[in-house]
């Protein structure tokens, strides 16, 4: 659906932001300064906090979530942000007002709105109590285990890599999990046969780091800039001439140089190493088990951007032990006080070593507001029992539904920043450039540096295809700037790693550009956005640009994992907070050092999707951003002097989703992935993903798919035994109703196949908030529903009848025309199919219908012939296309549409276009007030092949036709409607192009002779494609004016038999076209924005496609289907 964006910059907030705090909003403190915006004050309408308005000194009354139609002004209060500051704005909202207020209309009267600002600003007040009386966390540096002296080498006995290629088999032969992935500990070399290993340290003719030689004869205390001698290898050991004090600000590896640690227990203190030779520290066949503390503190004679480990040319091996869990689960709920945790696996017995630390996540839903992150430590391991040093604070939930991480902190090498970094943010960073490199079981604690383009903890830099770089079994302990990065590289592995306490985007793809690599068995935790949180309270979300102290716009809507081209493998990760858990935003283009890439990576197939996990997220904005997010936008904008700045934009984006050489439609899919204690489980804007396997609890909005999409195999709980989650979500008047499965008000494809829906209770008690399984939008009477859903092979477990459906009654098209065919009944706990329709009882089509009161719905058995059907009656002139759409009132009611034969049977229509109905023999009988049009257009929409509509409306006797059945983009397919004698010739006619005239009614069986490849199609479930403004009707007649009246209301029409099916066609009617090929595209007039699809489809339905821009510039020839020959 489009809806109009609300987007004004920082630029223009700096005059608005006085106005939204002192007259239009409140917040808890001064936290707007720049922030992002939300809307010009025209277009958001805001008001006084009071109760007079500032345009028209009239007063406003205050109304919210009201199931009828609002008659003039009136007022409500909305939270724009919810955390760090709670604040909230007064919106001035009016039906039939300006645009603005019409937006406003709808969000006072259908979510997230308040009658006063008071209520609205101090309605999280039960959080704040629990967020004031939680004890506050404070988490200890990392440290080694209580072992010392481990001079041991170990080797892995799976390989480097193994795991990938054995993960692929399993989900290629259908064997899923979600995540983790436990790789064999670490077995250790006998001695004496370290050296067969290939252990770097025990390499021969190495210069030893204690040698005089190496150090020009003398020793400082203060070593400053040190560099290899060239063409040697020096062995970095400790020293007792040197001390544990002394100092270095760098150390530089050259080009033809190797600088190599014992494997000894040491600390060295170092602000930089510089690698352009070779850097190693164990080596892939040779994990090292000394403990190596590196503390890097900044130094004034080293630039930030060398502070860490450098490699812009050299190559990178560091092998710590790998203590094969990495992270796993709680098997049981651990409780507060407890001291004894019991695991999900035992092999952390042979692993796990008294004194290390462990994470144990939230059970939270809100992870940022009460952080419940748990960092304790060892005291001992039985089987798959912890007994820790001291009790827990809080409890952690283990049932059987989904259970909190647990997460080894420990490695046996530490790479951290020093306590000072604390106070600006700027940390060591890990940068491989050319070489690229091979890290293994390394800590780094206090790295990167925030927004600081290419500082970060980890960091592969533009090294192009690299299948020999990898990043597995790390930590990021407490960043200041990100965690994992691939940066215009392929092909990398990033496996097995965990991350905890960050700022920004964790796990991150950079550019774009990035793909083939691999992410697999990650666990991404409390990770925290830069700035303002992406927040809001439409679709339209924020937009924020790239400023001072923000260097990535994006980091308002950080995630565990930002995956910026779906191109690349996403395996049995979790994520555990974040402002989403995965985000795949949408780019039409790379950016950044990337820019001039030929790649389109919104257009990218998915490579794989499966066996991930998110909770604790989608809590910042009411309807952007979710546990797994796929939506936002990111782009450049090109300033002076060759410079670029990102703008990122919080709300709807599509993925156009095509073929790897692009020249096909793909469908995205996710597979096996699980959420729990989500404000959204899926979230998803573009044209195709099917979703597989899902699960989901404690979820307020399980799936959410504006798309086509075939959902195959899913579990959906609205609760679970988590005692923590029993006041999920919290204030419910923050969030929308709690829904198993949302529904769109157009333009969707859905088909919901193998369902199971749990836990979902009838509470009427919560009013506008109760929960249910199936929920519509139900604002709009601009955008109505066509045939947009089939639902086949549902299970209830502890569902009440009264809440499987929820349609909230309202006088608008998208609440009357609701609809949905359950296949085999069983979503409405039938047992033969049924049409589920709206609450006008146009909708009563067939014997044996009733009428469900509690859902507002007609359920019928669905007969022979019938099937959803939707035309677009237009009476030129007169009635409103979908971008002239006139808000829903009862002063744009312009007749009804009823059933032959009952005037009961009835629907109103309105002046805006759409009407849909169920095909057959019902009959379509169009009433308007006015009368009888001169001239009539019914588009044919949506009219499955081998179905009919036979339509008929009311003339004045003597009125002459000229009907056409027109194609709009296939003229020389245009036919002549002729009249015949009687309406049995009009329904037995095959050839389905005859009317007849009674002197009362005009009878017409409308039929779309076309096969429609726009299907959606699972087995034998099928919900048909639409076509919008190509095939109609063309009725012209001889009257004198545009309407002319009746001398009486005849009604309906009598009821008619069936007739017979219109001609069935094999193959579709239109000719082939040499013209029309694969390689067809649709060209957009907006170089580098990313929504060419979307902007296609509104062309197409909007009927722009003849437009002489559109034609002119060749934009949206495959859309509108009209592919020139250069095209081919």
């Amino acid at each position: 659906m489009a809806v109009k964006a609300w987007v004004v910059l920082v630029s223009v907030l700096a005059v608005h932001v006085l106005l939204l705090q002192g007259v239009c909003g409140a917040t808890g403190s001064n936290e707007w300064e720049n922030t992002p915006s939300y809307g010009s004050i025209d277009d958001l309408a805001l008001c006084l906090n009071g109760q007079e308005d500032t345009l028209s000194s009239r007063y406003i009354p205050a109304q919210v979530n009201d199931d009828g139609v609002q008659e003039g002004l009136f007022r409500c209060y909305v939270p724009v942000t919810r955390y760090p500051v709670r604040s909230c704005v007064c919106l001035r909202a009016d039906c039939s007002g300006t645009p603005g207020e019409r937006q406003n209309c709808l969000q006072c009267t259908s979510h997230s709105a308040y009658d006063s600002m008071e209520g609205c600003m101090t309605a999280d007040d039960e959080d704040d109590v629990r967020r004031r009386d939680a004890p506050v966390l404070e988490y200890p540096e990392p440290k080694f285990s209580d072992a010392v002296g481990d001079t041991s080498v170990y080797y892995s006995p799976n390989g480097v890599v193994g795991k990938v290629q054995e993960l692929r088999d399993q989900f290629a032969q259908g064997q899923e999990n979600n995540g983790p992935v436990y790789a064999v500990a670490d077995i250790k070399v006998p001695a004496g046969l370290e050296k067969e290993r290939g252990c770097p340290h025990l390499q021969d003719d190495m210069l030893s780091w204690c040698d005089r030689d190496m150090w020009g004869g003398g020793y400082r205390s203060d070593q400053g800039r040190i560099v290899i001698p060239i063409g040697r290898k020096v062995l970095l050991e400790p020293c007792s001439t040197l001390g544990q004090t002394a100092r270095f600000s760098q150390i530089v590896v050259p080009e033809t140089s190797e600088l190599v640690f014992a494997n000894k227990d040491m600390e060295l203190f170092v602000s930089s190493i510089l690698v352009r030779g070779k850097l190693s520290i164990g080596s892939d066949t040779c994990r090292i088990g000394a403990q190596i503390m590196i503390v890097m503190e900044p130094s004034e004679k080293i630039d930030e951007l060398e502070y860490g480990i450098i490699s812009d040319k050299g190559e990178v091996d560091i092998h710590g032990r790998d203590y094969g869990v990495t992270w796993t689960r709680l098997a049981e709920t651990a409780l507060k006080g407890d001291s004894v945790i019991v695991l999900q696996t035992s092999a952390v017995e042979d692993s796990w070593q008294p004194g290390q630390q462990i994470l144990i996540t939230t059970s939270q839903f809100k992870d940022e507001i009460f952080n419940e992150n748990e960092i304790v430590e060892i005291d001992r391991v039985v089987g798959n029992r912890i007994t820790l040093k001291s009790p827990l604070q809080f409890s952690h939930y283990g049932g059987d539904e989904y259970q909190s991480e647990v997460a080894l902190m420990s490695r046996n090498i530490i790479l951290m920043g020093t306590k000072g970094t604390e106070d600006n943010g700027i940390g060591p960073q890990i940068f491989l450039g050319g070489g690229g490199g091979r890290i293994r079981g390394l800590l780094t604690y206090r790295a990167g540096q925030r927004n600081v383009k290419g500082a970060y903890p980890f960091h592969f830099h533009m090294l192009g295809a690299s299948p020999e770089s990898y990043f597995i079994d790390n930590v990021v302990y407490r960043s200041y700037y990100r965690c994992f990065v691939v940066h215009g590289t392929r092909q990398t592995v990033v496996e097995r790693n965990v991350a905890f306490d960050a700022s920004g985007h964790c796990f991150y793809l950079e550019d774009g550009a990035e793909e083939e690599n691999v992410f697999m068995s990650n666990l991404a935790a409390f990770v925290h956005p830069i700035g303002p949180p992406a927040s809001g309270f439409s679709q339209d979300g924020m937009t924020f640009e790239e400023r001072p102290g923000v260097s990535q716009p994006a980091d308002a809507g950080a995630a565990g994992f930002y995956i910026s081209n779906p191109n690349n493998i996403v395996i049995g990760n979790a994520a555990s907070g974040g402002v989403s858990g995965f985000s795949f935003p949408v780019l039409s283009k790379a950016v950044g050092m990337s820019r001039n890439a030929d790649i389109s990576p919104a257009t990218r197939p998915f490579a794989l999707v499966t066996g991930n996990t998110a909770h604790s997220s989608g809590y910042f904005s009411l309807q952007t951003g979710s546990c797994m997010y796929f939506g936002g936008s990111l782009r450049e904008e090109s300033l002076s002097n060759y410079e670029f700045k990102l703008i990122y934009n919080s709300g709807r984006a599509s993925f156009p989703t095509r073929s790897l050489d692009g020249s096909t439609q793909e469908t995205a899919e996710m597979r096996n992935n699980k959420v729990w204690l989500c404000n959204s489980g899926v979230l998803f804007w573009g044209d195709r993903m099917n979703v597989l396997e899902w699960t989901s609890y404690d979820t307020i909005r399980s799936l959410t798919l504006f798309s086509k999409s075939i959902v195959d195999g899913a579990f959906v709980s609205a609760e679970s035994k988590n005692a923590e989650a029993a006041n999920f979500p919290g204030n419910r008047e923050d969030f929308e109703p709690q829904a198993g499965f949302q529904m769109y008000d157009t333009g969707t494809q859905t088909i919901l196949n193998r369902m199971t829906f749990a836990n979902f209770k009838y509470l009427p008690n919560l009013g506008y908030y109760r929960p249910s399984v199936i929920y519509s939008m139900t604002h709009s009477d601009q955008y109505k529903p066509e045939g947009m859903a089939a639902l086949q092979s549902f299970t209830y477990q502890n569902v009440d009848y009264d809440a499987i459906v929820r349609l909230d009654k309202k006088e608008t098209g998208s609440s009357r025309m609701f609809n949905f065919i359950a296949v085999d009944g069983s979503a409405v706990e039938e047992t033969s199919n049924q049409i589920v329709g709206g609450w006008p009882a146009w909708w009563d089509v067939s014997p044996g219908c009733f009428f469900q009161e509690v859902w507002n719905t007609w359920v019928c058995p669905q007969q022979p012939q019938q099937a959803i059907a939707r035309i677009d009656a237009r009476v030129p002139g007169y009635t409103k296309k979908r971008e002239e759409a006139l808000p829903p009132s009862p002063t744009n009611y312009i007749g009804y549409i009823s059933q032959f034969g009952s005037e009961e049977k009835r629907m109103t229509v309105t002046i805006n276009e759409g009407i849909t109905g169920v095909t057959g023999t019902t009959g379509w009988y169009l009433s308007l007030d006015k009368g009888s049009p001169k001239s009539l257009e019914l588009w044919v929409t949506q009219l499955p092949i081998k179905t009919y509509i036979i339509f008929a409306t009311q003339y004045p006797p003597g009125t002459q036709f000229s009907i056409q059945r027109i194609f709009k983009w296939y003229s020389n397919l245009n036919e002549e409607v002729n009249q015949v004698s009687s309406l049995d010739e009009v329904l037995q006619d095959g050839n389905v192009l005859s009317y007849f005239f009674d002197g009362t009614y005009l009878y017409l069986k409308l039929v779309d002779p076309q096969q429609n490849n726009l299907n959606l199609v699972l087995d034998n479930v099928t919900v048909y494609g639409t076509r919008w403004w190509d095939l109609h009707y063309d009725i012209d007649t001889n009257l004198s004016t545009d309407f002319a009246s009746l001398p009486s209301r005849a009604g309906p029409p009598e009821a008619i038999s069936a007739g017979t099916l219109p001609t069935s066609r094999s193959e579709d009617i239109v000719p082939s076209d040499p013209r029309i090929s694969d390689n067809c595209r649709d060209y957009y007039p907006f170089p580098g924005r990313s929504n060419i699809e979307e902007f296609c489809y509104n062309v197409l339905i909007n009927g722009n496609c003849n437009d002489a821009y559109i034609t002119s510039g060749g934009y949206c020839a495959l859309t509108c289907g009209k592919c020139s020959l250069q095209d081919t």
